[in-house]
């Protein structure tokens, strides 16, 4: 009989996944905030594809401060809330201390592509900026080093009718009548 070797390094787990601690300490230093722009939901937009110059917050009383300029086009793909994908950003924090309202984001290039809810693609040119608001304004009331995830409200996508018929032709009721066998075999 052949002996099988056994490597019990390959069994252990990492101590560290055992400790609570672990597990929650990276959230407990940020923020969620929920941009929403009314032109885009309007349209039906889920998707934005676009390159980011620049991202700067407008304050209550319409100043505009800039957060974030990139020194070369960084191309970023946009998405609904309901897909799960946000935003992970510590550039917020550098913020002075007050009420922030909108957040705007500055193209690079003059065209983007807007994905519609039927996943249409359309290209928008000539369009230097898109505005969001955030949703309950965002108080900075020091100036402390946290993460900030921005969510984007947008319309989500639109299920393909070709893939869920099938799943639910499964529940469907049958239209074809089923008859009575009870008296059928002679009295």
């Amino acid at each position: 009989m052949k002996a099988i070797k056994r490597y019990p390094n390959n069994y252990l787990s990492y101590p560290i996944m055992y400790q609570p601690h672990f597990w929650y300490t990276g959230d407990l230093n940020t923020e969620e905030i929920t941009l929403k722009n009314n032109t885009l939901l309007k349209s039906e937009v889920s998707q934005i594809d676009l390159c980011i110059k620049s991202i700067s917050a407008i304050d209550s009383e319409g100043q505009e401060h800039n957060i974030f300029k990139s020194p070369g086009e960084t191309p970023v793909q946009i998405k609904s809330m309901s897909s799960g994908e946000f935003i992970r950003t510590r550039c917020l924090s550098k913020l002075a201390k007050g009420t922030y309202s909108t957040l705007r984001i500055y193209a690079a290039n003059d065209t983007s592509k807007l994905v519609s809810n039927t996943r249409e693609t359309k290209c928008v040119e000539n369009k230097k900026y898109y505005d969001f608001e955030i949703k309950d304004t965002l108080v900075i009331k020091s100036n402390r080093d946290c993460e900030f995830k921005l969510w984007f409200e947008l319309t989500p996508f639109q299920a393909k009718p070709s893939l869920i018929k099938p799943f639910l032709d499964l529940f469907k009721k049958t239209d074809r009548l089923v008859h009575r066998l009870a008296g059928v075999y002679g009295k």
